[in-house]
């Protein structure tokens, strides 16, 4: 096509006029020519008259050719317009654009705020968002084709007018319509949603159902919603943990049951806003409120007699739930209709919402191993086959995010697709701490991490938080270190440095709270801490910037030089250092730690780091001599040494050390009595070396000493004589430290002891005297522990026994006729009312090889309110356990707190505490050696496990005369979870019909060697819905069960253990058969069976009449034929059969396999 032929299609085609309308307008003008030359022929008369139509007619004409023209020029401007100003309009609607972005993105997030609050979004407002969003797409592909606009035509000698102009045309018609939408989008209310909210029940991605540690919780929860008593459902853990998955999928799952009539949810988040969160309740429960009397109406609706629950995720601070508007009980009894709160929080502050008898609680902890591997397999799309091992780059990286949900899905969504030189990298920057630096990691995982850190308060919280990044990772930390090194590095509130109790109770304060806010956990044993590897990660991140800590953990060599400079604290730890630097430098560090096992540091190490050090850590290092120069760190409060370290005398030049821990050593050098600013000595323990010689008057130097710590090895005490020179330590030194609060000492027998002022101060102790404390009892976790051991108990003991927590009390005799636990009657005596009397405080007593014919009377027994574990063993003498003061009296016993009791190798022991009332099984009364172990008189509402073994005459455990208890909960034994029964011979029975209600919480019930036992429980037709666990071992006249019990005794199918998971039996001979058909096909929760002859006389032998595990009846009418199934039983023992011993499920035809299609395990293979 010409140019010219271009033009003039374009033309037309802008006046949007056809080829016809063009020969009309050009008719038109030759009719206007001719009209014009016709007026040279006419005459004058009729020249005016025709002038003057023909003037007319032109008037006419003229007017309709103006009115054309000016359309069509009008017309033509505007689409040259679009040709001209095309780059204008462009820029135009990209401003537009942007314009309606931002609306769209404010109402997305506004909508999906309302989605988070299960609430629904108008309908149009839906449809506005999707038509704004597929405006802009359009926007944007067409805004991807402007270039076309600057390509030629005529080879490159002309622009392509033709794409100018649509573009130009396109841009003004675009612009429009978004200006349209962002109009109408600007008018949309604040509140997008319905008032109403539907059901929202879909299932995430990745449920409790992949994880059975979180499927114990998820149904607990659903429980506890269930359960009457209680009001308010707390769910805590760390962040990140799945709190808010875990209670989304619980309401998700009561809307499905429909448990609840309304259930309504909130995010509180860490700065609340009442009235926010009392109208996003309001509006999913249908109610309107106003300005005033907020609170009041919602507590009205929420008290509408129906079945409520109101769900309050992210809180941060205890909340006033009626002051919003919440009620958290039903006053009027009507439990049917009441509202149930649910909470979740990074603390564990549900108690102070609500009184705890009213609440129950749910810890959300990390994932386990397994399971934490199964989700980042899952979520970084990683494929393997059953047979086929998991990546090892996978696993390590999985393992480094320690379980925390949270960091796995960061992590592994950042790997997805990656190649391995990622998951090098990765793994690399996990173990150096630093998450930010992976590679397309989400930013904010680490923000929302030290979300937590952030809302500390006080900042000592922060201080001890940041205190635990100096540890290794996965270590078990002691409250004393954390106690010793916040007092050496001066960390906490300046008030509190004069004094290592007052640090320690600051300290176990903080620890509460952090753990409350899920930064530390619960270590392995009492009395330590640990913090998750990713928290830690966090901790360390956090200390580098704010504290000034260095820490380099699993170091090949030394830092390189100037690393460490300008550090206040360093942690390093490695099996080796390579190159350890003649002088360490760093002059501002404050605290040191190192960790290897090297055996020598440079005797200039401490040189040219000035004098600014305080805490020096070297106890797990290999190192074998101080380093001369450390005698110049003059300003040291803090050192820990390696065991046996060598010239100990270098340590009386520093003057200012408050706390000092050693170990094994055989000599405690003599220069330590320099030491008088010393507050706390540790000697440690006896792993490397026996300490023999603690030198005379060194201990007595140390008047300030408030912490004093001497293994039980050393009982190289010398008595005090006037003619003898010592060569070691008295114990008559010790009352020279008035200043004690912490006393950790062996006394042997027969040496002097220090006298009671020594003790008056003591908070925590563990005093051995006359033997020491045996490997069990050293594990005892308690803050003041006593033993006493052939001693008899004098007057001096007196604070010892009034301050105890744990009494150990061993071969201990019957002094002066006395035939139970003598206390001296000054004892008794207190100098004041408000004083304590023996045995008050007690928590744990251990009685063992004692000859007393009863512990103690009915009056010490109704002191001991804070005993919680009772143990007796051996004590081949003892009657009863709480012997009567008078004839006649039958008042009630009541231990409130007792867990534990435990009753072992007790030949002749008639009964725990005897009954004044005639006996259930002979009428008489407690002269009768053959009377219950308990009877009602004694009442242990919280007792928890109990076990009795080798009670020689003992016919029954409990008094016929125990009443059934209608409420789960309440009264003796109704908390009992774990029994263990053995070795009494005389024993009959062991749950009788009237205990049955009373032990619906058993868990586990172990019965062994019992001869006369003939069933485990009186009433065949009983159920315990909680028991797991299942021992019978040596009953040789046990012959019918609660699994085996005969199918024509069933009024329907009663399965008595329904939630068994583990059942071993052994030494039975009398067992026809394990299970019953009936009980056996309604037994889905069993995982593991052992049916084993193993040193068990007549055990499934010769004698046995075992032969078949499922006993099926005759083939009958009505007989079922459906095969058993054990869904869940992976591990099945069978040992010792008897030869009759056919197949796992007996057959009354022709005979069949062990394993025949009578009987499927799916799990075993």
């Amino acid at each position: 096509m010409g140019k010219f032929s271009q033009v003039r299609s374009l033309t037309l085609e802008s006046l949007m006029f056809q080829e016809s309308d063009i020969d009309w307008f050009r008719w038109l003008l030759r009719w206007q020519e001719k009209a014009k030359k016709s007026k040279l022929k006419t005459g004058n008369c009729k020249k005016k008259n025709k002038e003057r139509r023909d003037r007319d007619k032109m008037n006419v004409v003229g007017q309709i050719v103006g009115k054309i023209t000016e359309v069509a020029i009008t017309k033509c401007f505007c689409h040259i317009g679009y040709l001209y100003h095309y780059n204008d309009n462009v820029q135009n609607l990209e401003a537009e654009t942007e314009g309606l972005e931002v609306v769209l993105g404010s109402i997305n997030n506004r909508a999906e705020r309302d989605l988070r609050n299960a609430q629904v979004i108008k309908p149009d407002v839906v449809k506005w968002q999707k038509d704004a969003a597929e405006m802009l797409r359009e926007v944007h592909t067409f805004l991807a084709n402007r270039e076309r606009s600057n390509t030629k035509c005529l080879n490159f000698l002309c622009p392509n007018l033709k794409w100018r102009y649509r573009l130009g045309k396109e841009s003004k018609r675009k612009t429009a319509v978004v200006i349209s939408l962002k109009g109408r989008g600007t008018l949309f209310q604040p509140v997008l949603s319905m008032s109403y909210p539907a059901p929202t029940l879909e299932s995430p991605l990745i449920n409790h159902e992949d994880f059975d540690s979180r499927q114990e919780i998820f149904k607990r929860i659903l429980e506890a919603l269930k359960d009457p008593n209680i009001s308010v459902i707390g769910v805590h853990g760390a962040g990140g943990v799945g709190k808010t998955r875990m209670v989304n999928e619980v309401r998700n799952q009561v809307k499905r049951d429909g448990l609840f009539n309304d259930v309504a949810f909130a995010v509180v988040s860490r700065n609340l806003d009442k009235k926010n969160v009392q109208g996003e309740l309001a509006a999913q429960l249908g109610l309107t409120l106003d300005d005033h009397g907020r609170a009041e109406r919602l507590l009205t609706r929420l008290q509408d007699g129906k079945k409520n629950l109101v769900i309050l995720d992210d809180v941060w601070n205890p909340l006033d739930l009626v002051e919003i508007g919440i009620p958290t009980a039903t006053d009027h009894g009507n439990k049917e209709g009441c509202c149930k709160v649910l909470v979740t929080s990074r603390k564990n502050l549900f108690h102070m919402m609500t009184p705890r008898a009213r609440n129950k609680e749910f810890f959300i902890p990390v994932l386990e191993k397994k399971e934490a591997r199964t989700l980042f397999m899952k979520t970084a799309e990683i494929f393997v086959n059953s047979h086929e091992e998991i990546p090892s780059e996978a696993k390590e990286v999985c393992d480094e995010c320690g379980g925390l949900p949270v960091a796995i899905l960061a992590v592994a969504k950042a790997l997805k697709g990656k190649g391995s030189y990622a998951w090098k990298d990765a793994l690399r920057q996990l173990k150096s701490s630093n998450f930010d630096k992976i590679l397309d990691i989400d930013p904010k995982l680490f923000p929302s991490l030290k979300l937590s850190y952030d809302l500390l308060e006080p900042e000592d919280a922060r201080s001890c938080f940041l205190l635990c990044s100096l540890f290794p990772e996965d270590a078990n930390i002691s409250i004393d270190d954390l106690v010793r090194y916040s007092f050496g590095m001066r960390l906490l509130d300046p008030t509190l440095n004069t004094s290592l109790e007052d640090v320690r109770n600051r300290v176990l304060t903080l620890v509460e709270g952090l753990k409350a806010s899920c930064l530390l956990l619960d270590g392995e044993v009492d009395n330590k801490v640990k913090m998750h590897d990713v928290i830690r990660d966090v901790a360390i991140s956090i200390a580098k910037d704010e504290k000034r800590y260095l820490v380099k953990h699993d170091l090949k060599k030394w830092p390189e030089g100037g690393t460490c400079e300008g550090y206040s604290a360093i942690s390093l730890m490695s099996e080796y250092f390579r190159e350890i630097p003649r002088e360490l430098g760093c002059k501002e560090l404050r605290t040191l730690v190192l960790r290897s096992k090297d055996s020598s540091l440079p005797d200039s190490f401490f040189e040219g780091m000035g004098t600014n050090l305080e805490v020096l850590d070297l106890s797990s290092t290999g190192i074998e001599s101080l380093p001369i120069s450390l005698s110049k760190m003059v300003k040291l409060r803090m050192l820990f040494l390696p065991d046996g370290i060598r010239n100990l005398s270098l340590l009386g030049e520093l003057k200012s050390l408050e706390i000092l821990r050693l170990n094994g050593f055989y000599e405690l050098a003599p220069e330590i009595r320099q030491l008088t600013c010393l507050k706390l000595l540790d000697l440690g323990n006896v792993e490397f070396e026996r300490l023999c010689v603690i030198p005379p008057n060194v201990l007595s130097n140390l008047t300030r000493m408030e912490e004093l710590c001497i293994p039980d090895s050393f009982a190289e005490w010398q008595d005090e004589a006037t003619n003898v020179e010592r060569k070691n330590a008295s114990l008559v030194e010790l009352n020279s430290l008035t200043c004690l609060t912490t006393l950790k000492v062996h006394i042997p027998q027969g040496k002097s002891s220090p006298n009671n002022r020594c003790f008056e101060n003591l908070v925590r102790f563990r005093i051995s005297i006359g033997k020491h404390f045996d490997d069990f009892e050293e594990q005892e976790s308690s803050t003041s522990i006593l033993k006493l051991s052939s001693v008899p108990l004098e007057d001096k003991f007196k604070v010892l026994l009034l301050k105890s927590e744990v009494l150990y009390l061993s071969e201990m005799t019957c002094d002066g006729g006395e035939d139970h636990l003598e206390i001296p009657e000054q004892f008794l005596q207190t100098p004041q009312p408000s004083m304590s009397r023996p045995f008050c405080n007690l928590s744990k007593l251990d009685v063992q090889n004692c000859t007393f014919k009863y512990l103690f009377n009915q009056s010490v027994a109704r002191r001991l309110e804070q005993l919680q574990q009772l143990l007796v063993a051996n004590c081949s003498n003892m009657e009863v356990v709480v012997g009567n003061e008078t004839q006649g009296e039958d008042e009630e016993i009541t231990f409130p707190r007792l867990k534990i009791i435990e009753l072992r190798g007790l030949p002749n022991l008639k009964s725990f505490c005897p009954s004044n009332r005639p006996n259930s099984i002979t009428g008489v009364r407690n002269s009768d050696p053959s009377q219950p172990l308990f009877c009602e008189k004694v009442m242990v509402p919280v007792l928890g496990k109990l076990t009795i073994s080798g009670l020689d005459n003992i016919l029954e455990i409990w008094d016929k005369q125990f009443k059934p208890t209608m409420k789960e909960r309440t009264g003796s034994f109704t908390q009992l979870e774990s029994m263990n029964v053995n070795g009494c011979p005389k024993l009959v029975n062991v749950v009788p019909s009237n205990m049955v209600q009373r032990l619906r919480n058993l868990k586990s019930l172990e019965i062994w060697h019992c001869d006369s036992v003939v069933h485990e429980i009186e009433d065949l037709t009983a159920v315990f819905p909680r028991l797991e666990v299942l021992y019978l071992i040596g009953l040789h006249n046990l012959r019918e069960t609660g699994l085996n019990k005969k199918e024509d005794s069933l009024h329907g199918i009663n399965v008595v253990y329904p939630n068994i998971k583990y059942i071993e039996i052994g030494g039975c001979p009398n067992l026809e058969s394990i299970f019953s058909a009936s009980t056996a096909r309604n037994l889905p929760h069993l995982r593991i069976l052992v049916i084993e002859n193993v040193e068990i006389i007549n055990s499934f032998g010769s004698d046995s009449k075992l032969k078949a595990l499922v006993e099926t009846p005759k083939e009958r009418d009505g007989a079922s034929n459906e095969p058993i199934v054990f869904p869940e039983l992976f591990d099945m023992q069978l040992a010792g059969m008897a030869k009759d011993f056919q197949s796992f499920c007996n057959s009354y035809g022709p005979e069949e396999s062990l394993f025949n299609q009578k009987v499927n395990q799916p799990n075993i293979l």
